[in-house]
């Protein structure tokens, strides 16, 4: 997947870094004791949907396909970090077209991303 964000993880020093407009490298802050800032700039810099997420009119499945959309970006960003994570939804039987799991108190990606984000 190739997409046009500025983020990087640098392989020395495992910071997560963006290049502002001006190609300035800013470091996330604290990363190495929180990732509540990092989720803060990463969720700037992912681009807009390119694809249609209105489900109909269904709320929770907009939200969640919203989400799918922002862990995908995340994950690739981290360098899979989250493969476990979102493997153990897939794992849950998770469907994609009613975009919930089928199995009961089956994992989902919003809970996924609240997870991310409150790291």
């Amino acid at each position: 997947m190739n997409l046009d964000v500025n983020l990087k993880l640098d392989d020395e020093t495992e910071e997560i870094y963006y290049l502002d407009p001006n190609d300035d490298k800013i470091i996330c802050p604290n990363a190495e004791f929180s990732t509540s800032v990092c989720s803060e700039i990463i969720s700037e810099q992912i681009p807009n949907f390119p694809f249609d997420i209105e489900q109909g009119g269904n709320i929770r499945k907009s939200l969640e396909v919203e989400t799918i959309y922002e862990v995908t970006i995340m994950n690739n960003i981290l360098n899979n970090e989250f493969k476990v994570d979102i493997d153990k939804i897939l794992d849950d039987k998770y469907n994609f077209k009613d975009l919930k799991s089928d199995k009961i108190n089956g994992g989902n990606f919003d809970f996924l991303l609240e997870e991310i984000q409150s790291l």
